[in-house]
């Protein structure tokens, strides 16, 4: 009697292993499938590229964005009232930097949305944290407004 009760987990257990083993087969062969799949490859050669385009863009987005930001600056200069040049190049790096973290983040995101990742998400969660960082540090967001207006 006690061997019966040992055989039958033992041929259970094996069974068991049996179809592990299969299952484990399988899923092997699909994924070497998978791998020499030219559909897999063209998709991944095609977000590459696409990755690559959004970068090439954005690097060309933000040297004419500076570019043009210099020129507005260089025309403003040339005016009959001028400002002092030290506020002009406080004022010129802080809308390049703004300029530059803008295009930054929507690059980010686009390349989030090429790699299929849901960014709705992540937007919302990033305006929730905006608004309580908002809330948290009003003190210093009116001062760094205060004084970019006293700068302009």
């Amino acid at each position: 009697m006690t061997g019966q009760q040992v055989e039958q987990p033992i041929e259970e257990t094996v069974e068991q292993t049996e179809t592990s083993l299969e299952d484990t087969k399988e899923a092997v062969e699909k994924t070497v499938d998978k791998l020499f799949d030219q559909e897999t490859w063209l998709n991944i050669g095609e977000t590459t590229l696409q990755i690559l385009l959004i970068l090439l863009i954005s690097s060309v987005v933000i040297r004419v964005g500076k570019s043009a930001l210099r020129k507005i600056f260089t025309v403003r200069s040339k005016q009959p009232i001028k400002i002092s040049e030290r506020r002009q190049m406080t004022i010129l790096k802080l809308l390049e930097n703004i300029l530059t973290y803008v295009v930054y983040f929507i690059v980010i995101i686009t390349i989030l949305g090429t790699l299929n990742i849901n960014v709705a998400g992540l937007l919302a969660g990033a305006g929730i944290v905006g608004l309580a960082v908002g809330f948290g540090a009003q003190n210093l967001v009116r001062d760094v407004i205060t004084g970019f207006f006293i700068n302009f």
